[in-house]
Order: structure tokens, then sequence, then C-alpha cells
């Protein structure tokens, strides 16, 4: 669970900072073509002005400035470097007294990009003033801008589901040794000093797997010895007591004879070589 929550971290930081990333890109690709746009026009409108004079022929006649718009636009010399046609922006032209030549009627903006209409004995006789692309406002910016948003959380969710598929097989990768390390423990645990696991990789997993198996080998070399040990000692023992027990059982006979402290004597002795005896077998069925 934690390997998945990181990698859903991770995806929802990139998605974001590729979002960002684009928006601001595209504003910027937007504001630049706009700014060269303005270039054109304002060398455009500096030509008519040598040509006319004065700006008589503009005033009131914005289609006259969409015409030269086309016009630029159509014209592959112009400009190689010129984006795909159609402005994003509003604009105004302005003559030098600042008054409004052509453009829409709301104001001008004071931080729009101005551009000097000079002509060419570098004559300011006006201006192009164009607002500044705060945000998209064309409708065919705007479904791009939506097509790249939809595509971007498609990815997303593919890339969690692979995300999840990748996390299921590196948890059974990684859990599967983990729960035999485990099993295998308890069965250690148990005095089931036989049991192995089995070492299928060569990670830190797999070497923790070998180290488990060297010291269940160990563990039941251990065992096998003490059993040996308790057996020769079973075996050594069970003679010397078999022979105490006769010398006991001899002295049946003239028990009565005696006096009561060798009476005492004999009894005690009978009753350790049972005792000994009742531990021999104890250890041998325990062997």
């Amino acid at each position: 669970m934690a390997i998945f929550a990181t990698c859903m971290l991770v995806l929802i930081t990139m998605h974001w900072g590729v979002r960002l990333s684009f928006e601001h890109g595209f504003v910027d690709y937007i504001k630049r073509g706009n700014e060269q746009r303005l270039n054109l026009l304002s060398d455009a409108l500096a030509d008519q002005y040598e040509q006319h004079g004065n700006w008589d022929f503009l005033r009131h006649n914005d289609r006259l400035v969409f015409t030269m718009l086309r016009s630029l636009e159509q014209n592959p010399d112009s400009n190689s470097q010129l984006p795909p046609h159609g402005w994003r922006t509003q604009f105004w032209i302005l003559d030098q007294q600042y008054k409004v030549l052509a453009g829409p009627k709301s104001p001008v903006p004071p931080e729009g990009t101005r551009r000097n209409i000079t002509t060419s004995n570098n004559k300011v006789v006006g201006w192009v003033i164009g607002s500044p692309p705060e945000r998209l406002t064309r409708s065919t910016d705007i479904n791009f801008d939506q097509q790249q948003r939809r595509t971007s959380w498609i990815i997303v969710g593919l890339s969690t589901l692979l995300a999840a598929l990748a996390t299921w097989l590196m948890a059974r990768g990684l859990l599967a040794p983990v729960k035999r390390l485990v099993d295998g423990t308890h069965h250690l645990a148990a005095g089931n000093f036989a049991t192995r696991v089995e070492v299928s990789s060569r990670d830190e997993l797999g070497q923790l797997a070998r180290d488990f198996n060297l010291l269940a080998s160990s563990l039941e070399k251990n065992e096998s010895m003490r059993r040996a040990f308790m057996a020769d000692i079973s075996h050594e023992l069970r003679t010397p007591l078999a022979i105490l027990r006769g010398e006991t059982g001899s002295d049946a006979g003239w028990r009565a004879q005696t006096d009561a402290g060798s009476d005492r004597l004999a009894t005690k002795r009978s009753g350790g070589a049972d005792q000994a005896g009742r531990r021999s077998a104890s250890a041998v069925a325990v062997r």
C-alpha cells in the first residue's frame, strides 16, 4: 500500500507540474505570436502612413486593418516564424495624440504590449497596443487546452492502473519470501528443526533465507547431538544400576538380622537405585 501511495503521489505531482508548465507555455506562445503580429502590423501601418501622409485613411475603418492582417498572414515572405492565423487578444491603433484610430470601444489597457509606428525617417506617428493574454479567449485555443487536459487525465488514469499492477506484482514478490520466513520461524519455535525455506532470489531476502537455513541446520545438528548424548548416558547407567538393584535385593534375606541403622541404609540405597533407574528410563524416552 505504501508503494502504491508513493506512485500516486509521484503521478499527481507530475500531472500538476505538466499542466502548470503547459498553461504557462501556451500563454507565452500566444503572447509571442501576438507580439510578432504587432510588429508586422506596425511596419505595414508605417508604410501606409507614408503613402497617405496622415491617418485619415484609417479613421473608423477597422475593416482595412483586418484586411492588412490577412494579407500579412497570407504572405509567406512576411515572417516564416509567425504562428498560426488569428489574433488571440484585442488591439488598438493610436495616433500621435493618443487618439484611438481603430480597435474595440473598451479602454486601452495601460499594461498592454506597445509597438511604435515609425516611418522611414525614424518619426513615431502612432502606436499599436495589444492587450496582454492573461487567459485563453479563442474557442480554438480553449478546445485545444481542453483536449490536452483530457489527454493528460487519461494518461494519469492509465498510469494509475499500471502503478497498481506493478505494486501488486512487487508486493507478491516481496511478501511471499517474507511469509515463508515467518512460517519457518514458527516451525522452529515449535521444535521442528528440519524446517527449511526456499531461496528464490539473490537479494537481501534471499540472503536472509540462506541464513535461516543455516540456523535451522545448526539447531537440528545440536538437537541430534543432544539426543545421542542422552542415549549414551542412559546406556552407560543402565548396567551399573542393574547391578545395584541386584545387590540391594540380596540384602533382603539378612536385613532382619541387622540393626535398625543398617536397615535404613539398605532402604535408602534401594530407593536411590530405583530413582536413578526411573531417570535413566526418562532420559531414553525423551531422546
